[in-house]
């Protein structure tokens, strides 16, 4: 019988070729059923065998492989774990039998517990099954092939006990490859896109910020001789054709400044003689080409003040560049000035400057003919459009390239060397060329404003219009220490983010200091899981009202409407924001939090396991991470099946085996550290932060948790049987059914908490009650009885039914979006998968029509989300999408049953959905018909969806539905066509 459930059918066939289950492998093997009832039933045989290949290929291959056993030889299960393991570290095997094993000339030494080996000699199963098998064919079994023990069975959960671990695990690549080996594929190498983004000015001494190609480049010349030019264009064709000079291709060299730019010594390949003079004349046009006055003709700034300065003893490679002296800005923050979004440069514009630059500097047979030159133009457009997370394949930019109409790759005759050729050449345009260019001359980011769209800002613009704002954190939030840059300091780097008005400083602690290890939050990761630990067991309510995800405000929600038992009083709700929470933090008092927290003598085993999951058109793995109170922690099996949460569903865990410790002096010491001491590089000065905590710590959640919940407790006064207070980190929403006690937590918000040095923002603040504080300010208001806005959330003050936020749609629903060709179905499963959370899908929460009010929202916003991907998909036909259209409104269905029971396991027992399968499907095809059928251009795609509007199977849901789906779309129609 083949083994059932997502992990067997979908999850190991990614990375193996047979899959079957260890009763179906044993009878295989032995050629004869389990004699034993007792064995025939233990669940270890219900477990998962994978192999790389077949069963019959495995089975040959155990009678051609000895493994250094005699014929009939019998040992016992210890000896054979010991000589197996013998046998995988001779052959340089990574395996889970090994993890915590040292290698001695005699024997294994074990230098962790490995809970995995300690399971295998320690169960009784084992022993039969090698009496049955053989020592032979067992060796043979735990050699050749990855066992998974059904750890959950009722929730298809399982861990690997031996094999390689699935983490290293490759996916399979099934059938002939769709091109030759000797072919670059084209359709696999993406451009490095990803470095464009956060590039600080380069700034040269006395001439300010440069404005093109950076003095690096290896463009610039040094040296003036008829041997120096030589070389340059030598180097040149190096970096453009590195395969003709035996070296890797670009796109498989990790970028470096250390780079030895010498070439091998060896004869000048054949076949570039013609690229060679065309990138001599490429080299002489740069040193004549004016960058600065392209970029002003192309991209002049706005509402600023002009300060180019050229000195006229510059030298002729700078001044080929040309710099600009950034200076003040006479625009304080306080002042009306324009929004700081204004000052971006439109993407059309950086598109026509590299354009223009490219057509300045590069000789117009490198190209070709003005088709070629079209397919370039085509190319960067894309490339400077696209959204943040976006990635464009070298196959792509060069679509309709025509390799005829350039005259040096005629001299290949070869026809795979000359695509080779080509791509070697536009990877090098646009990775070499067009993104330094971007880099130096733009300051590239996203916002939250405008989510996945990128901004490109003039690096002296972004100089200029920003320094007011650093100038405002190195006064209130940063004070500057003598250290030198140079000095043998980790330190982190600090970006900007910029809002609509202002920036939002966000310091980067995930990446690895050069030359010091792993980076601050790698270090501060064992502090996080020590502190996480300490929390859970001292106290359920030590973070407060915190609540980490919108799963347990549905779980907080769906408890406090049950106390009222059908009787339904006025609920009068405040919501308040602290302004700039994680920035002013009282230094003192989270100490003190700390230190209360953790005990001081204590030490502790990190315990660490992987997770593989299947996800929305891919595998998800992640890493979980347990403190545990050394020196006797649960091994990793004792754990989960003591463990009160219940396992995950449809996953696959695999233990890291060896475990770290650490004592909580360490702990305590990290994290003074991290708080008093991090230093954070801005311009050309280190910093540390006197107050607060930085945004891009891993501890800066868990650390605001902690003292707004002491905040909490030390200001607010909260009746837990009447009352319901709920706090996203720094957001916070009261709800009770008596005004006074509303009141009068409204007036202790907005009174701030300055012992741990927090106040409210008044401006953010609202109530559905009138609300005059002492002070004499007026709390903005709601009507009682609209639904209450918090969080991206909307909550009915009647029957606390919960609806999602429709005013927090993005301002264009294509900043939201990320592009890709094979990513549809995904696109559309994700956008329905938050709707079908049970915080929107429980009827006895809402009613059956607020559920299906729910829905219709969610599949309106997919079905906006697809009309803009559409339009940035050139060939987007319908059938494929129509297919897709289909699998995402019936998978919606299941994913609301799964998302009701594993609410009902994990967050509450009461958890329902009393909806009809067929209501949700006909509400799915309702929305894409109509949020499509105004644009002709998808008249086909209506057409073919307009039948299962009209389906017979659907008279029912329509009759039953059809009304209130029809008042709801017309909300929806104004809004959608704004989006879209």
């Amino acid at each position: 019988m083949p083994p059932t459930g997502v992990v067997a059918k979908h999850v190991l066939p990614t990375y193996y070729a047979t899959v079957v289950s260890l009763r179906t492998y044993v009878e295989r093997v032995c050629a004869a059923s389990i004699p034993s009832p007792d064995l025939s039933r233990n669940l270890i045989l219900d477990g998962l065998v994978a192999l790389p290949c077949s069963l019959d290929e495995h089975i040959h291959q155990g009678e051609t492989d000895t493994y250094g056993l005699e014929a009939n030889d019998y040992m016992p299960l210890e000896s054979v774990v010991g000589h197996v393991q013998r046998t995988l570290h001779i052959r340089r095997r990574h395996d889970m039998l090994l993890l915590g094993f040292h290698v001695t000339p005699h024997r294994m030494v074990a230098t962790h517990t490995n809970s995995i080996v300690h399971a295998l000699l320690t169960d009784d199963v084992w022993n039969s099954l090698l009496f049955l098998m053989g020592t032979h064919a067992f060796v043979h079994m735990l050699c050749g092939t990855t066992y998974y023990y059904p750890m959950a069975p009722h929730r298809d959960c399982y861990s690997q006990m031996w094999g390689m671990p699935l983490t290293d695990q490759r996916p399979l690549t099934r059938g002939p490859p769709s091109v030759s080996e000797r072919r670059v594929s084209a359709a696999h190498l993406f451009f490095r896109r990803s470095r464009l983004f956060y590039a600080r000015p380069v700034q040269v001494y006395r001439y300010g910020i440069v404005l093109g190609l950076p003095p690096t480049h290896s463009f610039h010349m040094h040296g003036h001789t008829h041997t120096d030019r030589r070389a340059h264009t030598a180097r040149i064709m190096r970096d453009m054709q590195p395969h003709a000079f035996g070296l890797p291709h670009a796109w498989h060299r990790l970028p470096s400044k250390n780079e030895n730019h010498d070439l091998p010594r060896r004869r000048w390949p054949k076949g570039l003689t013609t690229l060679a003079h065309l990138v001599s004349r490429m080299l002489q046009k740069h040193r004549r080409c004016r960058y600065d006055v392209i970029l002003e003709a192309c991209c002049p700034r706005q509402h600023l003040v002009p300060t180019m300065s050229v000195p006229s003893c510059s030298p002729p490679e700078v001044l080929s560049q040309q710099t600009t002296s950034a200076r003040p800005s006479p625009l304080e923050p306080g002042s009306s000035s324009p929004p700081l979004l204004s000052y971006a440069t439109p993407p059309s514009r950086v598109t026509w400057y590299v354009c223009v630059v490219l057509r300045t500097i590069l000789p117009r047979d490198m190209v070709g003919s003005p088709h070629n030159w079209a397919v370039v133009r085509r190319t960067i457009r894309r490339f400077v459009h696209a959204r943040r997370s976006e990635k464009i394949s070298v196959h792509e930019a060069l679509q309709g390239f025509r390799k005829n109409e350039c005259a040096w790759l005629q001299e290949y005759r070869d026809p795979v060397q000359t695509h080779t050729r080509l791509c070697a050449w536009m990877w090098w345009l646009l990775d070499d060329v067009v993104l330094p260019l971007l880099r130096t001359c733009f300051y590239v980011t996203d916002s939250a404003v405008f989510r996945r769209r990128v901004l490109y800002f003039r690096q002296d613009v972004w100089a200029q219009q920003t320094r007011p704002h650093v100038h405002a954190l190195c006064m209130h939030l940063f004070s500057r220490v003598q250290t030198p840059m140079d000095a043998p300091i980790p330190y982190a780097t600090m970006r900007l983010v910029p809002k609509e008005a202002s920036v939002r400083p966000i310091v980067n602690l995930a990446r690895r200091p050069m030359g010091f290890g792993r980076s601050i939050n790698a270090q501060l990761q064992g502090a996080l899981d020590v502190l996480s630990y300490e929390a859970a067991q001292q106290s359920p309510r030590i973070f407060g009202a915190a609540m980490p995800s919108i799963h347990a405000v549905y779980a907080r929600l769906k408890a406090y409407k049950q106390r009222f038992q059908g009787r339904w009083p006025r609920l009068y709700m405040v919501r308040a924001d602290i302004r700039a929470a994680f920035d002013s933090l009282d230094h003192t008092r989270l100490l003190h939090l700390v230190r209360a927290l953790v005990p001081r003598h204590a030490t502790y085993v990190l315990q660490r396991h992987a997770q593989i999951r299947p996800g929305i058109g891919m595998i998800r793995r992640t890493q979980v991470r347990r403190a545990w109170p050394a020196p006797h922690p649960p091994s990793f099996l004792e754990q989960h099946a003591a463990q009160s949460a219940p396992p995950p569903r449809h996953a696959v865990l695999v233990d890291g085996v060896t475990y770290t410790t650490i004592k909580a002096e360490d702990v305590l010491a990290r994290v003074e550290a991290h708080i008093q001491c991090t230093l954070v590089r801005i311009g050309n000065a280190l910093h540390r932060q006197t107050t607060g905590i930085p945004q891009g710590s891993i501890l800066s959640t868990l650390l605001c948790n902690l003292v707004l919940a002491d905040a909490e407790r030390t200001y607010l006064s909260i009746d837990e049987d009447e009352d319901c207070l709920l706090r996203f980190t720094d957001d916070f929403l009261f709800v009770s059914p008596s005004y006074q006690r509303a009141y009068d937590v409204c007036q202790a918000l907005h009174r701030g908490f300055p012992q741990h040095g927090c106040r409210i923002a008044p401006e953010k603040s609202l109530v559905n009650f009138d609300a005059c504080l002492p002070t004499g300010h007026v709390v903005r208001r709601l009507a009682p009885h609209t639904p209450f806005p918090w969080c991206g959330i909307c909550i009915d003050p009647t029957t606390l039914a919960i609806q999602p936020d429709t005013q927090r749609y993005p301002r264009h629903m294509g900043d939201t979006l990320t592009v890709r060709a094979a990513g549809l179905t995904s696109m559309l499963v994700h956008a329905m998968h938050p709707r079908a959370a049970a915080v929107y899908t429980d009827t006895h929460l809402n009613t059956p029509y607020g559920v299906y009010t729910n829905l219709l929202e969610g599949f309106v916003f997919a079905a906006a989300k697809l009309r803009v991907f559409m339009r940035h998909m050139p060939f987007a036909y319908a059938p494929p999408v129509m297919r897709a259209i289909v699998h995402a409104v019936r998978l919606t269905w299941n994913m609301i049953r799964a998302a009701i029971r594993e609410a009902r396991v994990t967050l509450h027992p009461h958890a329902q959905c009393h909806i009809q399968r067929a209501c949700v499907e006909w509400i799915g095809y309702f929305a894409f018909a109509h949020v499509l059928q105004p644009w002709p251009v998808h008249a086909p795609l209506v057409a073919t969806l307009m039948p299962f509007v009209h389906a017979q199977r659907y008279a029912s849901s329509r009759r039953k539905i059809g009304p209130l789906v029809l008042r709801a779309w017309t909300a929806h129609r104004e809004r959608i066509r704004r989006l879209t």
